[in-house]
């Protein structure tokens, strides 16, 4: 099961959670497989961390993909993340790096300065 959750489980990963941030889990059961570390914000989210304790590709990217449909339902269009170390899975996503982004005219100027960048604009629409 992948939902929103408590962050209590970031305790149990070692992890530590900016103030603000919204956790995701995956769970077996009552095992917790991973966790998904996001901060959400008025027009833009960053997404932090995507942790599965095998390192399973497959839960990792179903995790980063629901993290992503948490984003997208509240409206918001603009996500980046800054994280190199999930760099595999942001690809997968179809993140693309700040670089290679030719319209910045309507990004939040708080994404611009960062690594990774994808508009969801459309995004559930697509295959992806």
């Amino acid at each position: 099961t992948i939902k929103t959750d408590d962050a209590k489980w970031a305790d149990t990963m070692g992890i530590t959670l900016p103030d603000d941030a919204t956790v995701m889990t995956v769970k077996d059961g009552d095992e917790l497989l991973g966790l998904g570390v996001m901060r959400l914000f008025e027009s833009y989210a960053f997404l932090d961390g995507i942790y599965i304790k095998d390192g399973d590709f497959s839960l990792e990217y179903g995790l980063g993909k629901s993290m992503l449909n948490v984003i997208d339902l509240r409206g918001i269009r603009h996500v980046a993340s800054d994280n190199a170390d999930i760099q595999k899975q942001l690809t997968a996503l179809k993140f693309k790096p700040i670089d290679d982004v030719e319209d910045k005219a309507d990004m939040p100027k708080e994404v611009l300065n960062c690594r990774m960048y994808l508009n969801l604009e459309g995004y559930f629409l697509t295959n992806c």
